[in-house]
C-alpha cells in the first residue's frame, strides 16, 4: 500500500449494500438477528447523533456478509501480501449532520495506538461507506507519508501539512484500506444526511498479544484467558476469515 494507503473500488455490489443499510437500520433499533459466542449485550434502540458500535458483525448477518466478503478479503490480502487474515475489531458508525459550522477537528490518531497489545506484523482497517459520501460530509481522511513514521502516539499538536490532508474518494462499493501506522482523521459532518459507514479491522499473519502498561482493548476481556495472557487466537471473537492456501485450492 502506497503510503500506508490505498482506495478499493468496486467491492461490494448494491445488494450487498442495501442488505447492510438494513442490517444498520435493524441493529439501531435493538433488533439482532444472529448472537455471538461471547458475552456481550446485544443492541438496544438508541437515537443519539453520533456513535460507534463495536461487534456489530456477530449481531446482523448483513453486515458479517460485509466483513467476510471474498472480494475484499482477496483485495486485502494482495495489498498485504497476506497468507492469513483475522477479523479483530469492527464498529458501525453513524454520525448525523451538526447544526452549526464550527472549525474542523480531524481527531488525527493511528490505529496502532488503540491496539497496543496487538502484536502483529501488520493490521488494516477496510472503512466502508454504506451511503453516498459528500465532501461536506467529511469522509475519512489520510496524512500522506505519515506511515513510515510508525507512531503509536502522535506528538502533542501534530497535524499534518495542508498538502498531505487527501480525504478518501469513496463511495458505496468502495473502501479505504489503510495501516495501523496510517495517521487519519474523522472531520465533522456538514452536510445534510448522516454519514453512515463501518469500520472492519483486520490483523495479517500471525496475531498475539502483548503487555502494554495499563492499556488494554475490548478484545482481551472477551476471549479466553491463558497463563500467557488473553488468547487473541480465540476462533469465537477473532476469527480466521482467510487463508491464502485455502483461496488458492
Amino acid at each position: 500500500m502506497q503510503d500506508g494507503f490505498q482506495f478499493l473500488k468496486g467491492v461490494f455490489t448494491e445488494s450487498e449494500l442495501k442488505a447492510a443499510r438494513y442490517g444498520q437500520d435493524e441493529f439501531m433499533a435493538g433488533r439482532a438477528d444472529c448472537a455471538p459466542a461471547f458475552d456481550w449485550p446485544a443492541p438496544r434502540a438508541r437515537q443519539c447523533r453520533s456513535w460507534k458500535s463495536p461487534y456489530s458483525t456477530h449481531f446482523r448477518s448483513e453486515l458479517a456478509a460485509l466483513s467476510r466478503s471474498p472480494r475484499l478479503l482477496a483485495m486485502i490480502a494482495e495489498a498485504t501480501e497476506a497468507d492469513e487474515l483475522r477479523l479483530w475489531f469492527d464498529q458501525l458508525l453513524w454520525e448525523a449532520p451538526v447544526s452549526r459550522p464550527r472549525p474542523v477537528d480531524y481527531h488525527w490518531h493511528t490505529e496502532r495506538s488503540r491496539w497496543k497489545t496487538c502484536r502483529a506484523r501488520l493490521m488494516v482497517t477496510a472503512w466502508v461507506p454504506l451511503d453516498v459520501i459528500v465532501p461536506r460530509m467529511g469522509p475519512i481522511t489520510m496524512a500522506r507519508e505519515s506511515a513510515s513514521r510508525r507512531w503509536i502516539e502522535l506528538p502533542d499538536g501534530w497535524a499534518p501539512e495542508p498538502q498531505a490532508i487527501e480525504p478518501a474518494p469513496v463511495q458505496p462499493g468502495d473502501a479505504a484500506l489503510f495501516c495501523w501506522h496510517t495517521v487519519h482523521g474523522n472531520p465533522p459532518n456538514f452536510g445534510s444526511t448522516p454519514r453512515r459507514a463501518i469500520a472492519l479491522h483486520y490483523a495479517v499473519d500471525e496475531l498475539a498479544y502483548r503487555t502494554k502498561g495499563k492499556f488494554s482493548h475490548l478484545n482481551e476481556r472477551l476471549v479466553t484467558q491463558l497463563d500467557s495472557g488473553p488468547d487473541f487466537t480465540d476462533q469465537r471473537v477473532i476469527p480466521l476469515i482467510w487463508q491464502r492456501d485455502a483461496a488458492c485450492s
